[in-house]
C-alpha cells in the first residue's frame, strides 16, 4: 500500500467537496451558472469513483465506511439546491436572457440559502472522517511491548530486620533535642559507708600511733 498517494488522494478529496461547497454559495449568490455547477451523483463523483475503486484498500478501517453515507447526502442535497435555483430562473425571462437573478433575493434564493447550513454539517463530517484516516496513516501502530513481571521486592525482609533499617539514628537524635526530659534523679549519698570508711581510717591511725610510740 502505497501511503503517500492514499494521503494525496485523501487531501484530493477533501478539496473536491470545499469546491462543491463552494458552488453552493454562489448559486445562492445568484451568480450565472455555468456546466460546472451541475450536480453528480455520489457514485459519479471524483471521490465516489475513487472510493469504490483504488479507495477500497482503506475499507478496513471504520471512518472509511462511515465516509459514503454523508457523502450520498451531501451530492443529494447539493443537487436540490441547484434545482431550487435553476428551476426558478427557468419560469423567467429575465434569468434565461441574463443568466442571473434580480438584485433582491428570490423565494427559490432564500429556500436554497436555508439549506446550506445542512450542508456544511455533511462537508465538516466527511473532513474530520478523511482528515483522521490521512493522521492514522502517517502515524504507524505502536510496537505493544510486554509489561514487565511484578518483582517481589520484600521477600527477604522480616519483622527484626524491617524495625532495626527503619530507625533513623538522625530522628532519635532530634527527639532528644526537641523533647524537654527531665533529668536524672541525683543519686543518694552513702552516707553510711562514709560514717564506716572514717572510723576505719582512725582505727588505722591509731595504730599507727600506737606503733610509733613502741618503737
Amino acid at each position: 500500500m502505497d501511503t503517500e498517494r492514499l494521503i494525496r488522494q485523501i487531501n484530493a478529496a477533501r478539496m473536491e467537496h470545499k469546491i462543491w461547497i463552494q458552488r453552493a454559495e454562489s448559486l445562492v449568490s445568484g451568480i450565472e451558472i455555468s456546466a460546472e455547477y451541475q450536480p453528480v451523483s455520489a457514485k459519479d463523483s471524483t471521490f465516489g469513483r475513487w472510493y469504490l475503486g483504488h479507495g477500497k484498500v482503506l475499507q478496513d478501517k471504520m471512518a472509511f465506511v462511515q465516509c459514503w453515507a454523508p457523502h450520498e447526502a451531501f451530492h443529494k442535497l447539493y443537487a436540490r439546491i441547484y434545482r431550487l435555483i435553476t428551476e426558478e430562473m427557468a419560469t423567467s425571462t429575465i434569468g434565461r436572457i441574463l443568466g442571473k437573478h434580480k438584485k433582491q433575493k428570490t423565494e427559490a434564493q432564500e429556500k436554497a440559502e436555508a439549506l446550506l447550513p445542512e450542508l456544511y454539517e455533511y462537508y465538516q463530517y466527511i473532513n474530520a472522517l478523511l482528515e483522521g484516516i490521512a493522521l492514522e496513516l502517517r502515524q504507524p501502530k505502536a510496537e505493544v511491548k510486554p509489561k514487565p513481571a511484578v518483582k517481589q521486592a520484600l521477600t527477604d525482609v522480616t519483622a527484626e530486620n524491617f524495625l532495626e533499617d527503619s530507625v533513623d539514628d538522625s530522628i532519635e537524635k532530634s527527639v532528644e533535642e526537641e523533647l524537654p526530659w527531665p533529668s536524672p534523679p541525683e543519686p543518694v549519698k552513702p552516707v553510711y559507708h562514709q560514717v564506716k570508711r572514717v572510723a576505719d581510717m582512725m582505727d588505722d591511725l591509731d595504730k599507727d600511733l600506737e606503733k610509733w610510740l613502741k618503737e
